[in-house]
């Protein structure tokens, strides 16, 4: 959709009252009030990307080091009897 469709869109009248006054509200021309929210809009989806990033490196990190974690761990060659009767053996059953 290019730029000139937009500018050929109609605002709503209830949104315009509303943009009016919210910029009254804050001393701001509509103009003035509307960049001020689409610069804080797009500042707020950049930090969302960036939490979401660290967030990935974070979990790769711990993934990483738990499985060095049980790396440095000697594999066990005893098998556990975990059977009903082994378990519960020696109980007086």
């Amino acid at each position: 959709m290019s730029t000139q469709d937009f500018r050929e869109e109609k605002v709503q009248t209830e949104v315009l009252n509303r943009l009016a006054e919210h910029a009254r509200r804050a001393g701001k021309t509509i103009n003035d009030l509307l960049n001020d929210m689409l610069d804080e809009r797009e500042c707020l989806t950049r930090q969302k990307v960036e939490r979401t990033k660290a967030v990935d490196v974070m979990a790769d990190d711990w993934a990483r080091a738990l499985r060095a974690w049980a790396a440095s761990h000697p594999v066990g060659t005893v098998i556990a009897d975990d059977s009903r009767q082994g378990i519960y053996e020696g109980r007086g059953e």
